[in-house]
């Protein structure tokens, strides 16, 4: 069987990137939706240009400094507000600094966690339908000869078994049972693997279950077969069959609905502060990489 790797697409919400200052019906200049619409596209690329290790969509992109709050900041104060937003995602903790530039106070403050669909896959035909955790795409070389189950249970016969050698791709763990990966081709979620699979320290073959011994039933003398006595009369002749009735064909069945598993990660809004001026980011966290600015 041939895995294959395609770039998943998200379906995440719009980005959420707004302003606010003194002047509450101030329009969004069209320098600021430049900025805007020059990072979609950068990102789009990159996802493109690198699927395998790129963003998830091209949508995630590293940062966005939007243009009023950078008018207050020099190019060392905007790393120091990217670590620092960093900082506050991870830590769910506030952090402050004094530009250089403007001399002006930078607050971050992070908001709540919420849990939000990134991504969706198709399922197989009776592939058992979970909610998925993104994790870090992994894809190795089977270890072993690795059962692939249609549930997450493994008293059932696995659907299939990978060869030792084949492509393994895991983007995802089921969310109420972390030992289970779920197994891609594509786009389609084909089964789910014990995650003791992809360590090579702790993986082993499988082996299917040993049949039970079939036993041999005894064997019985024959016997003479005894005649039946002479009939009294001859056998009354059989009735004339039945006219057959032409049923009308039903119609063909519809084909069922393709299921889709649904991927959850991690997102939250940061709210950036100078003076009287806000932008809230709309950050999901992608790993490995990190926290990623969500955009459409």
């Amino acid at each position: 069987m041939k895995i294959v790797n395609k770039a998943i697409p998200l379906l995440l919400a719009g980005s959420l990137i707004t302003f606010s200052s003194g002047c509450s019906d101030l329009p969004i200049s069209k320098e600021i939706q430049g900025t805007l619409g020059g990072a979609v596209v950068g990102a789009a690329v990159g996802a493109k240009a690198d699927g395998k290790h790129g963003a998830i969509i091209g949508g995630l992109i590293g940062g966005f400094i939007g243009n009023r709050i950078g008018s207050y900041l020099d190019e060392e104060d905007k790393k120091k507000l990217q670590q620092l937003e960093m900082k506050a995602l991870e830590t769910d903790e506030s952090q402050s600094f004094i530009a250089n530039k403007s001399k002006e106070e930078v607050t971050i403050t992070p908001g709540p966690t919420t849990r939000e669909t990134l991504a969706t896959y198709e399922l197989s035909p009776n592939v058992t339908n979970y909610s998925l955790d993104l994790v870090s795409r992994v894809e190795i070389a089977a270890h072993v000869d690795t059962p692939i189950y249609s549930d997450t249970n493994r008293s059932l016969n696995p659907r299939m078994v990978l060869k030792k050698g084949q492509q393994l791709v895991v983007p995802a763990t089921v969310v109420d049972n972390s030992d289970w990966g779920a197994v891609a081709e594509g786009d389609t979620v084909i089964g789910y693997v014990p995650l003791s699979y992809l360590d090579k320290h702790t993986a082993r073959a499988y082996a299917p279950p040993v049949a039970r011994a079939k036993t041999t039933p005894r064997k019985e003398t024959a016997k003479a077969p005894t005649q039946a006595p002479p009939s009294a009369s001859p056998a009354a002749p059989a009735p004339p069959p039945a006219e057959s009735t032409v049923q009308a064909s039903a119609p063909p069945a519809e084909k069922p609905a393709v299921q889709k598993a649904a991927v959850i990660g991690n997102c939250k809004i940061s709210v950036r502060r100078v003076k009287n001026t806000t932008e809230n980011i709309k950050y999901c966290k992608e790993p490995p990489s990190g926290w990623k600015v969500v955009k459409t």
